[in-house]
């Protein structure tokens, strides 16, 4: 499906998703944002969560954060102990207990996991939004580079997502906000920007790459 009215009210992320458009719509799309500065390039946060190289990078980030809870090792009850002088009775008393202990590490395993997930889940409810208002004119200028690579099939969708994050992510200022959690917590804020920091290049460095590349496209 393409777009058939650029950067209107019912592509709240225009360009975020490049399926939806073919050429001569992008680029339309991409003009009417630039000549129309009251609009807002949009991105969710998991644009920039999923930069990491590794994908289990957020989760293991994550699990630092708020536990990742017991191991089976901790869980397992301490052996010795008082002896009933019975060594059938000692045994059975061994098997309960390691019993009690493999069914609480489950327990608490399975709130550990879920504190985890909630965690990502409400790091993944924030959107970013930049103003076209607040593009440089060298920011202008690789933006429109780049939709026309993307449209002249020149580039990957996700290469053009990548600079599409980067570009509103603008080196961490640009503010995040709550979408369909509205309960988002603080400290989800404060983790994706921790991480995104850590995952992300310095701006002025995504800026210089992104040219390079845009030149070198240019220049063959």
């Amino acid at each position: 499906m393409t777009a058939s009215y650029p950067a209107d009210a019912r592509d709240p992320r225009p360009l975020h998703d490049i399926a939806r458009y073919d050429r001569l719509s992008l680029i339309a799309t991409a003009d009417k944002l630039l000549n129309e500065p009251q609009h807002l390039l949009r991105i969710p946060a998991g644009d920039l969560l999923d930069l990491a190289d590794n994908p289990r990078g957020l989760a293991a980030y994550v699990k630092g954060k708020v536990g990742a809870g017991p191991t089976v090792f901790e869980s397992m009850p301490k052996m010795g102990g008082p002896s009933s002088g019975s060594g059938a009775e000692d045994s059975m008393r061994s098997a309960a207990r390691a019993v009690t202990a493999v069914i609480g590490f489950g327990a608490k395993k399975a709130r550990a996991n879920y504190k985890i997930n909630q965690m990502l889940g409400l790091m993944r409810s924030f959107e970013l939004a930049r103003p076209v208002l607040s593009l440089t004119e060298q920011e202008r200028g690789l933006f429109l580079a780049m939709v026309e690579r993307v449209a002249d099939k020149q580039t990957t969708p996700a290469r053009w997502k990548r600079f599409l994050a980067l570009l509103i992510w603008n080196g961490g200022k640009t503010a995040l906000t709550p979408t369909t959690r509205a309960d988002a917590s603080h400290m989800a804020a404060v983790y994706v920007r921790e991480f995104v920091s850590v995952v992300a290049p310095d701006h002025a460095m995504f800026l210089a790459e992104a040219g390079a590349e845009c030149a070198h496209a240019a220049a063959n």
